[in-house]
């Protein structure tokens, strides 16, 4: 979770430094928390524009901080069987990553 967050936060900073790599970078987070606010989000996708979040069904880190933050990206939820669901709808969401247990937070549950 703190690789995935440091990843995002990296990713942006490179892209605010040197604006001609931005739209070239790939970001690519297993497991990462939300790490900015709504202003965060607005800049972050103007300047890396493509971001894929892998998402455990049960990884409950991923929904945090709860208040304030928003995550950046594509997110690409894992389910318990191990298909993937690209893209998923906020009640998809709502419906599929709804318990936490911790064990899912280890990257071999990816």
């Amino acid at each position: 979770s703190l690789g995935g967050g440091l990843a995002t936060l990296c990713a942006f900073d490179v892209a605010m430094q040197m604006p001609s790599l931005g739209h070239s970078l790939t970001v690519i987070t297993f497991g990462s928390p939300r790490v900015g606010n709504w202003r965060f989000k607005s800049l972050y996708s103007r300047r890396v524009l493509t971001t894929w979040r892998f998402v455990n069904q049960y990884d409950g880190i991923t929904k945090m901080p709860k208040i304030l933050y928003r995550h950046v990206g594509t997110c690409v939820l894992v389910l318990q069987n191990s298909e993937i669901l690209p893209d998923p709808s906020p009640v998809e969401i709502d419906l599929i990553h709804n318990r936490f247990q911790a064990i899912y937070h280890y990257l071999p549950t990816y």
